[in-house]
């Protein structure tokens, strides 16, 4: 038996990646004015547009965390992105 074979069918647990950036992810929520407590619902497959109030929030937002990104990006990529860019 291949390794491929050991772990074909596997599935991340459900917003396993939120939870591996969460202290990052709780950084992007503060820098769109959304307090952590009240965003349990972002997860996986949360975006960034899903989050912002207002059209406003983006610039403001990329201001905040110092590099862009698009509405469109998931949450969690973002806050990888915030992860490695304190890193180097």
């Amino acid at each position: 038996m291949s390794i491929d074979q050991d772990i074909e069918g596997f599935e991340p647990e459900l917003d396993a990646k939120i939870e591996i950036f969460r202290p990052y992810v709780d950084l992007v929520l503060y820098a769109f004015d959304v307090p952590p407590e009240e965003a349990l619902w972002v997860n996986d497959e949360s975006v960034i547009a899903d989050i912002m109030a207002g059209d406003d929030d983006l610039p403001v937002a990329i201001e905040s965390l110092g590099f862009k990104f698009t509405e469109r990006d998931y949450v969690w990529e973002v806050a990888a992105f915030l992860k490695k860019t304190g890193e180097e």
